[in-house]
């Protein structure tokens, strides 16, 4: 009767939509983070390019650099990517950099 109720419960919660799928690969998965970073700390996302280097679930960087100069990295953050839900490790230094602005807005 006990196996009966959690095979109910466990079937119930996948037709529910709480699956074992995972929405974001990694890579997306860190942008995201990096953007919620950018606004969080009051910037527009669209003054920055952010590129990273996660290729599959674990630790990755992610770099934030100013649109009008792409080649200029001014912040990298650590993340660790595990079934789409990235975690910083550290300090927001994305965060930070959007708080001070684009150097290009500033010229």
């Amino acid at each position: 009767m006990m196996r009966a109720a959690l095979l109910a419960a466990l079937a119930a919660t996948l037709l529910a939509g709480c699956g074992l799928g995972v929405d974001l690969r990694p890579r997306p998965a860190a942008d995201a983070a990096a953007r919620e970073s950018i606004a969080a700390a009051g910037g527009d996302p669209g003054e920055w390019v952010v590129g990273n280097s996660c290729g599959s679930s674990g630790t990755c960087g992610v770099e934030l650099s100013p649109r009008c100069d792409p080649a200029a990295v001014v912040a990298i953050n650590r993340y660790r990517i595990k079934d789409s839900f990235p975690t910083l490790l550290g300090d927001d230094r994305i965060g930070r950099a959007a708080a001070r602005g684009a150097p290009c807005r500033k010229r």
